[in-house]
């Protein structure tokens, strides 16, 4: 089995004979960014991990020996399921790689200023792809979500069992803010 330095190894070098050969003076490269394979380990027989470039961050995986991904159209979508979520990778060749899978995670990188919070980021989206879900809770936070979407407002409370209430505090009152559906979605809260 490759080790994961030399696959880091070989892909950062694939990557950027792409930079220097292909890529030069194009607008989408932010040159606060350098070519890195970031967090390479074997997951269920492949190798897998992030790879950052000036023009892109994305999850790659390399096949395994059991794998006869040369048969496969290139472009055809597969999809991985993680413990935290299912991706879909595209089917993609790489002189010097030979054929892997892609999950694109940012592109352009226009919006990390410097290299290590596109590091930051890259280890974090890999801590949290491993995260196992308890059973029930996604579907849980679903439904709430769904409920709110619907104009049940308190969908976003808390349960009752969660939270001790105190009858003889008096109650402070909000102004209502009104959500956006596209800002719930965003993350405006």
């Amino acid at each position: 089995m490759t080790t994961n330095n030399s696959v880091s190894s070989r892909l950062e070098s694939c990557f950027r004979k792409i930079e220097q050969e292909q890529m030069q003076g194009m607008p989408v490269l932010n040159p606060a960014m350098q070519v890195q394979a970031v967090g390479f380990v074997e997951w269920q027989g492949r190798q897998m991990g992030i790879m950052i470039t000036p023009w892109f961050m994305s999850l790659i995986m390399l096949s395994c020996t059991d794998d006869d991904w040369d048969a496969l159209p290139i472009g055809q979508a597969h999809e991985h399921e993680f413990p935290e979520k299912k991706f879909k990778f595209v089917l993609n060749e790489f002189e010097g790689i030979g054929r892997c899978q892609i999950h694109a995670l940012h592109s352009p990188m226009s919006k990390f200023e410097s290299h290590q919070a596109a590091l930051d980021e890259a280890s974090r989206i890999l801590a949290s792809m491993m995260v196992e879900v308890e059973p029930g809770e996604a579907e849980f936070e679903a439904e709430r979500l769904r409920r709110f979407l619907d104009g049940d407002e308190s969908a976003l409370l808390k349960n009752d069992d969660e939270t001790e209430l105190d009858d003889s505090a008096p109650i402070p009152v909000k102004k209502a803010k009104t959500v956006s559906r596209r800002d719930l979605l965003r993350g405006g809260l």
